[in-house]
């Protein structure tokens, strides 16, 4: 009998961690492809890439301080995954600044560039947010450069949506039916590993939801597919 329940709590403990595996590479993701890049993007001599102030399409009637807290955490988190890439950076702060709070979205890439000693000009859309624990994770967003000719060099989208608490009961569904068709494995010994699996995919998405930043991780993605600067003059 203990053999039988050692045995029973060795497949359980080696199938709860396959799928913590498995469920936490799917979690990762992959990187996405841009949108568009220009062939001679390497021959451009981008160095210093502006961020302009992110413009937000989300039509909000109200809550305007939580909105300009929004935008000011994702200008942050775009100026800082660039300049990992080896980019010198003018920040969304600085060029509003620089620029009296004029309405610069409005201006051209051969002016800004001129006007803030840049090589490429970085706009970008905001048409959905939300980071609700275990809830609902969204983020919506189109970006483009230009650079100094006004000829758009790289353009991407990124549109990432999550439910964290409906994608836990989907995880722990499909884990329950594959083990219960698992001819494999007794009907005895089925119930202990679906309730294990199940406590599993909780406890995964659970974790992950509290410890990461979906906000942060989704900006880095879709920047993945910038090239990066050759050398930083500055």
């Amino acid at each position: 009998m203990d053999h039988y329940k050692k045995n029973l709590a060795k497949s359980i403990i080696n199938r709860v961690l396959l799928f913590i595996i498995i469920s936490t590479a799917l979690l990762i993701g992959c990187a996405p492809t841009p949108t568009f890049i220009k062939p001679d993007f390497d021959q451009k001599q981008i160095k210093v890439i502006a961020v302009m102030p992110v413009i937000d399409e989300r039509n909000l009637a109200d809550d305007t301080t939580a909105a300009i807290k929004t935008l000011t955490m994702i200008e942050e988190l775009i100026s800082n995954k660039i300049s990992e890439k080896n980019y010198d950076v003018v920040s969304a702060s600085t060029i509003k600044k620089l620029m009296n709070d004029k309405a610069i979205n409005n201006l051209t890439p051969q002016f800004l560039c001129t006007e803030l000693n840049a090589d490429g000009i970085l706009f970008s859309e905001l048409y959905k947010y939300a980071d609700e624990f275990y809830v609902d994770h969204s983020l919506k967003m189109h970006f483009s450069i230009y650079d100094a000719k006004g000829d758009s060099i790289w353009v991407n989208d990124l549109n990432d949506s999550d439910k964290p608490f409906l994608s836990a009961l989907g995880a722990s569904l499909g884990w329950s039916i594959g083990v219960a068709v698992d001819n494999k494995i007794s009907s005895k010994n089925k119930l202990p590993i679906i309730l294990g699996g199940v406590a599993a995919a909780q406890l995964v998405y659970t974790i992950v939801d509290a410890v990461s930043d979906e906000t942060s991780q989704s900006i880095d993605n879709v920047f993945k597919s910038l090239p990066d600067a050759k050398r930083s003059i500055r």
